[in-house]
Protein backbone atom coordinates (compact mmCIF):
# COMPACT_ATOMS: atom_id res chain seq x y z
CA UNK A 1 0.00 0.00 0.00
CA UNK A 2 1.31 3.39 -0.60
CA UNK A 3 2.31 5.67 2.28
CA UNK A 4 4.38 8.50 0.88
CA UNK A 5 5.60 7.51 -2.54
CA UNK A 6 2.59 5.25 -2.19
CA UNK A 7 0.95 6.52 0.95
CA UNK A 8 -2.41 7.38 -0.61
CA UNK A 9 -3.66 3.78 -0.58
CA UNK A 10 -4.96 3.22 2.92
CA UNK A 11 -6.60 0.07 1.77
CA UNK A 12 -10.28 0.85 1.75
CA UNK A 13 -10.47 0.26 -1.99
CA UNK A 14 -9.22 -3.31 -2.14
CA UNK A 15 -11.96 -4.49 0.19
CA UNK A 16 -14.74 -3.16 -2.02
CA UNK A 17 -13.10 -4.69 -5.06
CA UNK A 18 -13.19 -8.13 -3.47
CA UNK A 19 -16.89 -7.74 -2.60
CA UNK A 20 -17.89 -6.55 -6.06
CA UNK A 21 -15.72 -9.18 -7.72
CA UNK A 22 -17.49 -12.00 -5.90
CA UNK A 23 -20.86 -10.47 -6.71
CA UNK A 24 -19.91 -10.06 -10.36
CA UNK A 25 -18.70 -13.64 -10.70
CA UNK A 26 -21.84 -15.00 -9.05
CA UNK A 27 -23.97 -13.08 -11.53
CA UNK A 28 -21.91 -14.22 -14.48
CA UNK A 29 -21.72 -17.78 -13.15
CA UNK A 30 -18.02 -17.92 -13.84
CA UNK A 31 -15.53 -19.23 -11.36
CA UNK A 32 -11.97 -20.19 -12.06
CA UNK A 33 -9.45 -21.76 -9.71
CA UNK A 34 -5.93 -22.68 -9.44
CA UNK A 35 -4.19 -24.41 -7.22
CA UNK A 36 20.86 -3.24 4.67
CA UNK A 37 17.79 -3.57 6.82
CA UNK A 38 18.23 -1.31 9.81
CA UNK A 39 18.20 -2.44 13.41
CA UNK A 40 16.09 0.49 14.59
CA UNK A 41 12.93 -0.30 16.55
CA UNK A 42 10.59 0.85 13.81
CA UNK A 43 11.73 -1.59 11.15
CA UNK A 44 11.55 -5.33 11.66
CA UNK A 45 13.35 -7.68 9.29
CA UNK A 46 11.29 -10.83 8.84
CA UNK A 47 14.25 -13.20 8.48
CA UNK A 48 13.78 -14.37 12.05
CA UNK A 49 10.05 -14.84 11.54
CA UNK A 50 10.06 -17.06 8.46
CA UNK A 51 12.37 -19.78 7.28
CA UNK A 52 13.19 -19.57 3.59
CA UNK A 53 14.78 -22.52 1.87
CA UNK A 54 17.63 -21.99 -0.54
CA UNK A 55 15.10 -22.50 -3.33
CA UNK A 56 11.35 -22.01 -3.00
CA UNK A 57 8.88 -23.37 -5.56
CA UNK A 58 5.28 -22.37 -6.18
CA UNK A 59 2.81 -23.72 -8.71
CA UNK A 60 -0.62 -22.71 -9.94
CA UNK A 61 -3.39 -23.91 -12.24
CA UNK A 62 -5.61 -21.14 -13.52
CA UNK A 63 -7.94 -20.09 -16.29
CA UNK A 64 -8.24 -16.77 -18.07
CA UNK A 65 -12.03 -16.53 -18.03
CA UNK A 66 -12.29 -13.22 -19.87
CA UNK A 67 -10.31 -14.07 -22.98
CA UNK A 68 -10.91 -15.82 -26.27
CA UNK A 69 -9.04 -18.88 -25.08
CA UNK A 70 -10.90 -21.67 -23.30
CA UNK A 71 -7.67 -23.29 -22.14
CA UNK A 72 -6.55 -23.76 -18.58
CA UNK A 73 -2.95 -22.99 -17.79
CA UNK A 74 -0.51 -24.46 -15.36
CA UNK A 75 2.90 -23.28 -14.39
CA UNK A 76 5.49 -23.44 -11.67
CA UNK A 77 8.35 -21.23 -10.57
CA UNK A 78 11.46 -21.71 -8.46
CA UNK A 79 13.11 -18.72 -6.80
CA UNK A 80 16.30 -18.55 -4.79
CA UNK A 81 16.31 -17.08 -1.31
CA UNK A 82 19.34 -15.03 -2.33
CA UNK A 83 17.37 -13.25 -5.07
CA UNK A 84 14.55 -12.66 -2.60
CA UNK A 85 16.81 -11.08 0.00
CA UNK A 86 18.73 -9.05 -2.57
CA UNK A 87 15.49 -7.52 -3.80
CA UNK A 88 14.08 -7.03 -0.32
CA UNK A 89 17.29 -5.49 1.04
CA UNK A 90 17.66 -3.15 -1.93
CA UNK A 91 14.19 -1.73 -1.30
CA UNK A 92 14.96 -1.42 2.42
CA UNK A 93 18.17 0.47 1.66
CA UNK A 94 16.34 3.51 0.31
CA UNK A 95 13.26 3.25 2.50
CA UNK A 96 12.46 5.98 5.00
CA UNK A 97 9.41 7.02 6.97
CA UNK A 98 7.57 10.20 6.23
CA UNK A 99 4.97 11.36 8.71
CA UNK A 100 2.32 10.43 9.75
CA UNK A 101 4.05 7.54 11.45
CA UNK A 102 2.91 5.02 14.07
CA UNK A 103 5.56 3.15 16.01
CA UNK A 104 5.33 -0.58 16.90
CA UNK A 105 3.67 0.26 20.23
CA UNK A 106 0.89 2.15 18.43
CA UNK A 107 2.09 5.63 19.44
CA UNK A 108 1.32 8.36 16.92
CA UNK A 109 4.37 10.43 15.96
CA UNK A 110 3.07 13.34 13.88
CA UNK A 111 6.37 14.71 12.63
CA UNK A 112 8.71 11.73 12.23
CA UNK A 113 11.42 11.77 9.58
CA UNK A 114 13.63 8.73 9.75
CA UNK A 115 16.24 7.93 7.12
CA UNK A 116 17.93 4.56 7.20
CA UNK A 117 20.91 5.55 5.08
CA UNK A 118 22.36 8.20 2.81
CA UNK A 119 20.75 6.22 0.00
CA UNK A 120 17.39 6.92 1.61
CA UNK A 121 18.02 10.64 1.72
CA UNK A 122 19.26 10.68 -1.88
CA UNK A 123 16.13 8.79 -2.81
CA UNK A 124 13.96 11.45 -1.19
CA UNK A 125 15.74 14.21 -3.10
CA UNK A 126 15.44 12.39 -6.42
CA UNK A 127 11.77 11.67 -5.89
CA UNK A 128 10.92 15.38 -5.67
CA UNK A 129 11.26 18.41 -7.91
CA UNK A 130 13.43 21.08 -6.40
CA UNK A 131 13.69 24.84 -6.65
CA UNK A 132 16.19 25.14 -3.84
CA UNK A 133 19.55 23.74 -2.84
CA UNK A 134 18.76 20.83 -0.53
CA UNK A 135 22.25 19.40 -0.20
CA UNK A 136 22.46 20.50 3.43
CA UNK A 137 18.99 19.39 4.51
CA UNK A 138 18.93 17.19 7.60
CA UNK A 139 16.44 14.42 8.32
CA UNK A 140 14.57 16.64 10.80
CA UNK A 141 14.79 19.88 8.82
CA UNK A 142 11.50 21.82 8.69
CA UNK A 143 12.34 22.97 5.16
CA UNK A 144 11.21 19.54 3.86
CA UNK A 145 7.65 20.78 4.34
CA UNK A 146 8.18 23.41 1.69
CA UNK A 147 10.20 21.25 -0.67
CA UNK A 148 7.66 18.43 -0.75
CA UNK A 149 4.95 20.77 -1.89
CA UNK A 150 6.96 21.64 -4.97
CA UNK A 151 6.16 18.25 -6.41
CA UNK A 152 6.20 14.58 -5.43
CA UNK A 153 7.03 11.77 -7.86
CA UNK A 154 4.78 9.11 -6.41
CA UNK A 155 6.04 6.31 -8.62
CA UNK A 156 9.74 6.73 -7.95
CA UNK A 157 9.95 3.89 -5.41
CA UNK A 158 8.16 1.56 -7.84
CA UNK A 159 10.58 2.54 -10.58
CA UNK A 160 13.63 1.69 -8.48
CA UNK A 161 12.36 -1.79 -7.64
CA UNK A 162 11.23 -2.35 -11.22
CA UNK A 163 14.72 -1.55 -12.51
CA UNK A 164 16.36 -3.74 -9.90
CA UNK A 165 14.06 -6.75 -10.33
CA UNK A 166 13.32 -6.83 -14.05
CA UNK A 167 16.44 -8.87 -14.85
CA UNK A 168 15.83 -11.25 -11.93
CA UNK A 169 12.56 -12.68 -13.23
CA UNK A 170 13.79 -15.12 -15.85
CA UNK A 171 12.08 -17.92 -13.89
CA UNK A 172 8.76 -16.12 -14.48
CA UNK A 173 9.40 -15.24 -18.12
CA UNK A 174 10.34 -18.86 -18.82
CA UNK A 175 7.03 -20.08 -17.41
CA UNK A 176 5.03 -17.67 -19.55
CA UNK A 177 7.13 -18.47 -22.63
CA UNK A 178 6.40 -22.16 -22.21
CA UNK A 179 2.68 -21.48 -21.91
CA UNK A 180 2.76 -19.34 -25.02
CA UNK A 181 4.61 -22.03 -26.95
CA UNK A 182 2.09 -24.67 -25.86
CA UNK A 183 -1.10 -22.68 -26.46
CA UNK A 184 -0.17 -20.26 -29.26
CA UNK A 185 -2.02 -17.33 -27.69
CA UNK A 186 -2.83 -14.08 -29.45
CA UNK A 187 -1.27 -10.95 -28.04
CA UNK A 188 -4.61 -10.12 -26.36
CA UNK A 189 -4.98 -13.57 -24.80
CA UNK A 190 -1.33 -13.69 -23.78
CA UNK A 191 -1.80 -10.51 -21.72
CA UNK A 192 -4.99 -11.96 -20.20
CA UNK A 193 -3.15 -15.14 -19.28
CA UNK A 194 -0.47 -13.15 -17.41
CA UNK A 195 -2.92 -10.87 -15.60
CA UNK A 196 -5.23 -13.73 -14.62
CA UNK A 197 -2.20 -15.53 -13.16
CA UNK A 198 -1.75 -12.61 -10.77
CA UNK A 199 -5.47 -12.17 -10.10
CA UNK A 200 -5.68 -15.81 -8.95
CA UNK A 201 -2.95 -15.53 -6.29
CA UNK A 202 -4.26 -14.98 -2.76
CA UNK A 203 -4.52 -11.44 -1.41
CA UNK A 204 -2.65 -10.22 1.66
CA UNK A 205 -1.83 -6.88 3.23
CA UNK A 206 1.79 -5.71 3.65
CA UNK A 207 1.85 -2.84 6.14
CA UNK A 208 4.43 -0.23 7.03
CA UNK A 209 3.16 -0.36 10.61
CA UNK A 210 2.02 -3.20 12.85
CA UNK A 211 -0.75 -5.45 11.56
CA UNK A 212 -2.46 -4.90 14.92
CA UNK A 213 -3.38 -1.46 13.60
CA UNK A 214 -4.83 -2.54 10.28
CA UNK A 215 -8.46 -2.35 11.33
CA UNK A 216 -8.06 1.18 12.70
CA UNK A 217 -6.11 2.37 9.70
CA UNK A 218 -7.81 0.62 6.81
CA UNK A 219 -11.26 -0.45 7.93
CA UNK A 220 -12.92 -3.59 9.24
CA UNK A 221 -12.36 -5.55 6.01
CA UNK A 222 -8.59 -5.53 6.68
CA UNK A 223 -9.08 -7.61 9.82
CA UNK A 224 -10.16 -10.53 7.64
CA UNK A 225 -7.05 -10.78 5.47
CA UNK A 226 -3.53 -12.04 6.10
CA UNK A 227 -1.09 -9.29 6.97
CA UNK A 228 2.66 -8.71 7.21
CA UNK A 229 4.02 -6.00 9.52
CA UNK A 230 6.77 -3.42 8.95
CA UNK A 231 7.20 -3.81 5.19
CA UNK A 232 9.13 -0.93 3.59
CA UNK A 233 6.74 1.21 1.50
CA UNK A 234 3.91 -1.21 2.28
CA UNK A 235 4.27 -3.41 -0.81
CA UNK A 236 6.39 -6.29 -2.07
CA UNK A 237 8.86 -6.14 -4.92
CA UNK A 238 8.20 -8.47 -7.89
CA UNK A 239 10.70 -10.98 -6.53
CA UNK A 240 9.26 -10.80 -3.01
CA UNK A 241 5.78 -11.33 -4.46
CA UNK A 242 6.79 -14.53 -6.22
CA UNK A 243 8.42 -16.01 -3.12
CA UNK A 244 5.75 -14.94 -0.65
CA UNK A 245 3.07 -15.96 -3.19
CA UNK A 246 0.69 -13.31 -1.90
CA UNK A 247 0.39 -9.53 -1.98
CA UNK A 248 -1.76 -6.42 -2.28
CA UNK A 249 -2.83 -4.15 -5.12
CA UNK A 250 0.34 -2.16 -5.81
CA UNK A 251 2.46 -5.27 -5.28
CA UNK A 252 0.52 -6.89 -8.12
CA UNK A 253 0.46 -3.79 -10.29
CA UNK A 254 4.23 -3.42 -10.04
CA UNK A 255 4.78 -7.10 -10.84
CA UNK A 256 2.51 -6.90 -13.89
CA UNK A 257 4.08 -3.63 -15.00
CA UNK A 258 7.49 -5.29 -14.90
CA UNK A 259 6.43 -8.47 -16.69
CA UNK A 260 4.28 -6.82 -19.35
CA UNK A 261 6.95 -4.24 -20.21
CA UNK A 262 9.31 -7.19 -20.66
CA UNK A 263 6.92 -8.43 -23.34
CA UNK A 264 6.72 -4.92 -24.83
CA UNK A 265 3.17 -4.06 -23.84
CA UNK A 266 2.42 -0.38 -23.32
CA UNK A 267 1.35 -0.18 -19.66
CA UNK A 268 1.10 2.28 -16.79
CA UNK A 269 0.62 2.01 -13.04
CA UNK A 270 -2.44 3.87 -11.73
CA UNK A 271 -2.98 4.92 -8.11
CA UNK A 272 -5.97 6.62 -6.54
CA UNK A 273 -6.07 8.76 -3.40
CA UNK A 274 -9.85 8.72 -3.53
CA UNK A 275 -10.20 4.94 -3.78
CA UNK A 276 -7.05 4.01 -1.81
CA UNK A 277 -6.24 1.46 -4.45
CA UNK A 278 -3.84 0.64 -7.29
CA UNK A 279 -4.52 -0.89 -10.70
CA UNK A 280 -2.84 -1.45 -14.05
CA UNK A 281 -3.53 0.49 -17.23
CA UNK A 282 -2.78 -1.03 -20.63
CA UNK A 283 -2.95 0.33 -24.16
CA UNK A 284 -4.92 -2.70 -25.39
CA UNK A 285 -8.55 -2.55 -26.52
CA UNK A 286 -10.89 -4.72 -24.37
CA UNK A 287 -13.00 -7.34 -26.10
CA UNK A 288 -15.45 -8.32 -23.34
CA UNK A 289 -16.67 -5.03 -21.88
CA UNK A 290 -19.04 -2.47 -23.41
CA UNK A 291 -17.94 1.12 -22.74
CA UNK A 292 -14.68 0.08 -21.05
CA UNK A 293 -13.02 2.41 -18.59
CA UNK A 294 -9.74 4.05 -19.56
CA UNK A 295 -7.31 6.76 -18.50
CA UNK A 296 -6.18 9.09 -21.25
CA UNK A 297 -2.49 9.83 -20.90
CA UNK A 298 -0.02 11.19 -23.45
CA UNK A 299 -2.80 11.11 -26.06
CA UNK A 300 -3.32 7.37 -25.62
CA UNK A 301 -6.02 5.31 -23.91
CA UNK A 302 -4.88 3.05 -21.09
CA UNK A 303 -7.69 0.67 -20.19
CA UNK A 304 -8.21 -0.10 -16.52
CA UNK A 305 -7.32 -3.57 -15.29
CA UNK A 306 -8.20 -4.69 -11.76
CA UNK A 307 -5.38 -6.83 -10.33
CA UNK A 308 -6.71 -8.17 -7.02
CA UNK A 309 -9.72 -10.12 -8.32
CA UNK A 310 -10.82 -11.79 -11.56
CA UNK A 311 -12.24 -8.86 -13.48
CA UNK A 312 -12.06 -8.35 -17.25
CA UNK A 313 -10.02 -5.62 -18.90
CA UNK A 314 -11.90 -2.32 -18.86
CA UNK A 315 -14.12 -2.95 -15.80
CA UNK A 316 -13.76 -1.66 -12.24
CA UNK A 317 -15.96 -1.82 -9.15
CA UNK A 318 -18.91 0.60 -9.40
CA UNK A 319 -17.54 2.80 -6.62
CA UNK A 320 -14.13 3.14 -8.30
CA UNK A 321 -14.93 3.87 -11.93
CA UNK A 322 -14.47 7.64 -12.09
CA UNK A 323 -11.20 7.71 -14.03
CA UNK A 324 -10.53 11.31 -13.04
CA UNK A 325 -9.68 9.92 -9.61
CA UNK A 326 -6.87 7.76 -11.01
CA UNK A 327 -3.35 9.08 -11.49
CA UNK A 328 -0.51 7.66 -13.59
CA UNK A 329 2.45 7.15 -11.25
CA UNK A 330 4.76 5.18 -13.58
CA UNK A 331 4.58 4.96 -17.35
CA UNK A 332 6.04 2.77 -20.04
CA UNK A 333 8.97 5.14 -20.55
CA UNK A 334 9.70 4.92 -16.81
CA UNK A 335 8.58 8.49 -16.23
CA UNK A 336 7.16 9.24 -12.79
CA UNK A 337 4.71 12.12 -13.24
CA UNK A 338 4.52 14.63 -10.43
CA UNK A 339 1.59 14.05 -8.08
CA UNK A 340 -1.15 16.63 -8.35
CA UNK A 341 -2.43 16.24 -4.81
CA UNK A 342 -0.72 19.44 -3.64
Amino acid sequence: MFLFMSRNKEKGGCGSVIFFAVLFLIIRGWFSGGDDTDNTQDYVDDRAEIEIAETTSNSLVWKSVFSNSEDSYKGSISISSQDYYNSKDYKSSYFYYKYPYIDPEGNWIPDMRKFYSNIGQDFLKNSNLWDADVSDFSAYDSRWEYVERIGLKEGYSYKKSHLFDRFKLDFVYSMFDEIQEEHGLSRYDFAHMIVSFVQTIDYSLPMINSCDLRGDLYGSWAQEVDCDSYIPFGWYTPTEFMLKWTGDCDTRSLFLFTVLTHYRYDVVMLNSDEYKHAILGINLVPEYVTNPLYKEYNFKKYYAWEVTAEWPLGMLAPDQKNMRNWTVVLDNDLNCPVSDRY
